[in-house]
Parts: C-alpha cells; structure tokens; sequence
C-alpha cells in the first residue's frame, strides 16, 4: 500500500486572515486531516510555511498534529527540496488560501491518479477575458474555452518528481515523461488571494447561511 504525505502549503500573510471565525490555515489543515483520517492509505500530514511560529501560533487550538517543513512552498524547487526526505510514494500539495476546499475534492484528485502520474483539481473559467496592448487598450476577447482555473489539492507520484528541476506550472518540479490528468473542481474551492476577497467570502457565507436557515 503506497505511503502517502499530504503537505498545506501557506506562502502569504493572506493565510493568516480569518474566514467565519477560522483563519485559513486551520480551515484547510482540518479538510486535510479529515481526508487523512478517511483514507485507508498510511498518511502523514504537514505545513510547509517559511514561518513556522507564525503557523504554530496560528493552529495552537487545532486537536490533531502535524509536521511542519519550513521552506518556501512558493518556489517549487525549493518545496521539492524540502519534501525530498519525507517518506512518501504520493504527495498531495494543499493551498491554505483555499480554506473551503472539502475532503471529498481530495479524494477526487486521488481516484483520479489512477493510469496518470500527476493529477490537479480545475473549473472552467466563466468571466470575460479582454487582452491589452502596451497603451493598455483592449485588444480582443480571448476565448475563455482555453482557459481553466486550477485548484488543488495536486496529487503527484514521488516518481515523476524532478528534485533537481527549478521550475514548473505545478507545485513541484516534474519529469518531462509525466503523464498528467485533472478531475473537476468544487466551485467553493476558490483561492483568496486578498483581504478584500476574504471579506466578499465571508459575507457570501453569512448570506448562504441565512438562506439554508
């Protein structure tokens, strides 16, 4: 039975914003650890921060342990250096910044590594898509057909992992010879990527709130 590490990875202070009581980071350690403890596979769970205290002080109320790694995750050579030790066959990178994320995404993205090597949650990206010129004019409309929005968590074979590699479109650094494949995404599962998405999300989740009660 392959063994397998399941690293939340936190590359800015937005992780660190509160989201309906949680800060991010606590929201996605716990989806992790929920898809820890529900899969039959022997699993170890990890944060992988450049500041350690500042994810200790952070996660101090959360119930369950994890490992920490400190790098930054940020720079994918530099996290395939820091996760070169762990004793893993698959790894699965979590983004903090996506504190809605369920487990059941997780254990798509697992089904999903079957016959492939290297698999990745996406959705189709639905807003209009305008290109500029260096006068900052619009263009044309790019058709957003050729477009996804990628999620995670990415779910890799600690085969294909290019330890020596510097950079890559994934989170590690992966072999040319890699066989790639995506499942489809939850629409919650976005990224927040500022302090005034975190308040837009928060306040869809008081109004969903209100609806379902």
């Amino acid at each position: 039975m392959p063994k397998l590490s399941v690293v939340v990875t936190v590359d800015s202070d937005i992780a660190y914003q509160s989201l309906n009581g949680q800060n991010l980071i606590s929201a996605a350690l716990i989806a992790a650890n929920e898809f820890c403890l529900e899969t039959s596979l022997p699993n170890k769970l990890y944060v992988a921060a450049f500041d350690i205290e500042k994810v200790r002080k952070a996660t101090e109320n959360l119930s369950f342990d994890f490992a920490e790694i400190k790098c930054n995750p940020n720079n994918p050579a530099e996290l395939a250096m820091a996760v070169r030790d762990l004793d893993f066959e698959i790894i699965a990178i979590h983004d903090a910044q996506r504190p809605l994320t369920r487990s059941q995404q997780f254990h798509r993205t697992l089904e999903g590594l079957f016959g492939c090597d290297a698999v990745r949650p996406t959705m189709a990206f639905t807003e209009t898509l305008k290109a500029v010129n260096e006068a900052s004019e619009l263009t044309h409309t790019i058709d957003r057909n050729s477009m996804r929005r990628i999620s995670s968590p990415e779910i890799i074979r600690r085969s294909v992992i290019d330890f020596d590699g510097v950079t890559s479109t994934w989170s590690l650094p992966l072999l040319p010879e890699t066989r790639y494949s995506e499942v489809e995404a939850d629409p919650e599962a976005l990224r927040i990527n500022s302090a005034d998405e975190g308040t837009l999300m928060e306040a869809l989740l008081h109004w969903q709130h209100k609806i379902d009660n």
